[in-house]
């Protein structure tokens, strides 16, 4: 098991990514992590996505970003709403350039960087407002 995603220092620095995400779009953003996916990735990421009520948004906006520690799988999952201003290949890439910087060992600069780019690009649909209620807690789920 890499032991990297579950210590305390790289939750701090992966919550402060959500918080700084956050302060640049009024989508929500979930990182949960597990130490393997034994099922297919994407049908995974969707039952955590459920489990964690992300679904429950006022305007449907919430980003998983799902992750296995042993077998590196990443998978990016959004509601509805944020769906409909990612295309499929925007999704990928971010897979892609996160992969590239696990594979760097650069974890929490690749999720700051990416969850980053997703704010930036949802944020012309959904801008941040001042009095903009956290709807999602910004702490990991594992």
């Amino acid at each position: 098991m890499d032991h990297h995603f579950f210590s305390p220092a790289f939750s701090k620095a992966a919550e402060q990514a959500i918080v700084k995400a956050e302060k640049l779009t009024s989508c929500e953003f979930k990182i949960h992590i597990e130490e393997r996916c034994n099922e297919t990735l994407l049908d995974r990421a969707a039952f955590v996505f459920s489990d964690l009520n992300l679904h429950r948004t006022q305007l449907r906006n919430a980003v998983l970003l799902y992750l296995t520690s042993d077998d590196r799988k990443i998978a990016f999952l959004a509601d509805q709403g944020a769906h409909a201003h990612l295309s499929e290949s925007f999704l990928a890439e971010g897979v892609k350039q996160l992969q590239s910087y696990f594979a760097q060992e650069k974890f929490e600069e690749g999720i700051e960087t990416v969850l980053t780019q997703f704010a930036k690009h949802l944020s012309s649909a959904f801008p941040y407002h001042e009095n903009d209620i956290n709807e999602i807690p910004d702490a990991l789920s594992r």
